[in-house]
């Protein structure tokens, strides 16, 4: 299987960037896959940066499931559309998607705990997609409070993740960068990756470090 859920620790975790990388590594092996957000909020522009760089030249609206103008939690930013998202409208698209493309790297907008309204989550989202999940970790103080919580949380309901990217955002020293990875891979034993300050990389090298991540 080469469909993924890309979730995150938290808002601006760098899942955008992880998860375009990630479909461009799999489609450098051959993989017919493409980029599906199926909330986002602010517009559209985390879905037009993966296709611009995948070279994908179809329309953007075949990848996502809603877009809402208000850049804030999806809960809210439905309720000021006066629109109701549905868990089970997002499933049809991805099957849709996975009929013509075979496989699907998912990204969920912030983190697991983040609302879609009447009561439903990112995570029930992921429970019901089925899909291995990779969680992107902002790299900072608090890293490993937010990882090792969200590592439990996807545990609790079936949905350990398969890799751990630590993104690291520019804004620490390098001891505690360092220490965050150590430390969250010491109590969860999960594989993990480190990506250095995106301002410091082309996009290219972080795709040759999930590529090493993979084994690629």
């Amino acid at each position: 299987m080469s469909s993924y859920f890309v979730t995150g620790t938290d808002t601006n975790a760098g899942k955008t960037i992880i998860t375009t990388a990630l479909v461009k590594l799999l489609r450098s092996r051959s993989m017919n896959v493409v980029p599906f957000k199926p909330v986002q909020t602010g517009g559209i522009a985390d879905t037009e940066f993966s296709l611009k760089n995948n070279s994908i030249f179809s329309d953007p609206k075949e990848f996502y499931s809603y877009s809402f103008k208000t850049a804030c939690s999806p809960h809210l930013a439905s309720e000021l559309e006066n629109v109701q998202i549905s868990i089970e409208k997002i499933v049809e698209d991805f099957n849709v998607l996975v009929a013509k493309y075979e496989n699907v790297i998912v990204e969920g907008a912030g983190g697991v705990m983040v609302p879609l309204g009447n009561g439903l989550y990112i995570l029930d989202l992921i429970i019901k997609l089925d899909l291995p999940v990779i969680l992107v970790v902002a790299n900072k103080l608090g890293a490993i409070n937010q990882a090792l919580l969200t590592i439990d949380k996807l545990d609790s309901v079936g949905c350990a993740p398969e890799l751990l990217v630590f993104n690291d955002l520019g804004i620490e020293e390098e001891e505690i960068l360092t220490n965050n990875v150590k430390a969250v891979m010491a109590v969860s034993g999960i594989r993990s990756v480190r990506i250095p300050f995106m301002l410091n990389l082309n996009f290219d090298k972080v795709v040759q470090i999930l590529g090493d991540s993979f084994g690629y």
